[in-house]
C-alpha cells in the first residue's frame, strides 16, 4: 500500500522525487520515469500513520480510565515522545482525541473506540487516501497529463476504494483485544437445605 507523504497530500509513492513533482501540480511522466527506473519506490504508509495508529490503540485500551500521558505511550510503544506530541496535535485538531491538563493530565479519545474508524485516524495523520495522486479523495481537476486516456486509472480507483473500505470498516475497538470472560460458577451437586441443625444435603 502506498504511503501518505504529508498531512496535506494524498497517499502516493513514497519516493521524494515523485513527491516533489506531484506537489508541483501536473505530473509530467518524462520528468519522473527515467529517474525512478533504477530505484523503484516501495508502497507504504509513513511513520505518521504507523506511530499515530499505535498511539490511538493505546488510548483505546485505556478508554474509560484516567487520561493517558504521552510519555506512557512512548514507553509502551518504544516511540519518540517528541514525535508523538506532533502527532497528537494533528489528532486533536481532527477531533479524535482530547487533552487534559493537570497532575493527572494526558489524552483520552474524543469518542468511544467503536465510534472511531481507522480511516478517520489515518486521514487525520496522512491526508486523503489514494494509491496514486490522480485518484485522491476529493481531487479537484486533472493532476496528470495522461489522466483522460490513462489505461490504469480504473485499477488505481479500485485499489483506493478497497483500501478505504477496509479502513473505514475497522474501528479502534477492533484492534483492542477483548479479555476473555469467565463463565459463572454453577453448582451441580446435591441440593442443600438450611435447617435447625445446619446445612443438610437433600437426597433425591
Amino acid at each position: 500500500m502506498a504511503g501518505w507523504t504529508s498531512h496535506a497530500r494524498p497517499l502516493v509513492m513514497a519516493d521524494p522525487r515523485l513527491r516533489r513533482v506531484a506537489g508541483a501540480g501536473i505530473l509530467n511522466p518524462d520528468e519522473v520515469t527515467q529517474d525512478l527506473e533504477t530505484d523503484p519506490a516501495m508502497l507504504k504508509v509513513s511513520t505518521r500513520g504507523e506511530y499515530g495508529s499505535r498511539m490511538m490503540v493505546q488510548l483505546a485500551r485505556q478508554w474509560g480510565a484516567q487520561p493517558v500521558a504521552l510519555s506512557e505511550v512512548a514507553a509502551q510503544e518504544h516511540l519518540s515522545l517528541e514525535y508523538l506530541e506532533q502527532l497528537a496535535l494533528a489528532l486533536r485538531k481532527a477531533g479524535l482525541i482530547v487533552s487534559h491538563r493537570g497532575v493527572h493530565g494526558g489524552y483520552v479519545l474524543a469518542r468511544a473506540p467503536e465510534q472511531i474508524s481507522m480511516g478517520e485516524v489515518l486521514r487525520a495523520l496522512e491526508g486523503p487516501i489514494a494509491p496514486m495522486v490522480c485518484v485522491s479523495e476529493g481531487a479537484a481537476g486533472a493532476v496528470c497529463a495522461f489522466e483522460a486516456h490513462c489505461s490504469t486509472r480504473h485499477m488505481w480507483l479500485q485499489v483506493g476504494k478497497a483500501i478505504s473500505g477496509v479502513l473505514d470498516g475497522m474501528s479502534l475497538a477492533d484492534l483492542v483485544p477483548v479479555p476473555p470472560q469467565r463463565e459463572p460458577v454453577r453448582y451441580t451437586g446435591m441440593p442443600i437445605q438450611l435447617t435447625e441443625k445446619g446445612l443438610v444435603a437433600q437426597h433425591g
